[in-house]
């Protein structure tokens, strides 16, 4: 076989063959309706994220986190984060947000 065939056919076996990148889609929905959803926004977005969906809705965590999974539904995201404070709210809104949080995974 000559050189440059061998030369051909190394690059040839050498090529990538479906190696299409898997963009993640992440839905951050948080408590503030805009101080939270801006310092999100200005995040710089790795090439491997394809979109950051930022929803400020400005309700008490556990309101906030069963309308995150209804937004998820919607959404199709691969990644949601609720985003609160805990010095604003009670104890057991806190506790009961982070509880049926981590229940839905």
């Amino acid at each position: 076989m000559s050189k440059k065939k061998i030369n051909s056919r190394r690059r040839y076996l050498q090529r990538k063959v479906d190696t299409r990148e898997v963009k993640q889609r992440f839905l951050i929905v948080c408590e503030g309706e805009k101080t939270e959803p801006n310092y999100f926004r200005s995040f710089r977005v790795p090439k491997n994220v394809a979109v950051i969906n930022v929803q400020g809705l400005g309700e008490n965590p556990s309101k906030l986190v069963k309308s995150a999974m209804k937004l998820k539904e919607q959404d199709n995201s691969d990644q949601v984060w609720c985003v609160f404070d805990r010095d604003s709210w009670t104890p057991e809104d806190f506790n009961n947000a982070i509880k049926n949080a981590r229940s839905k995974g």
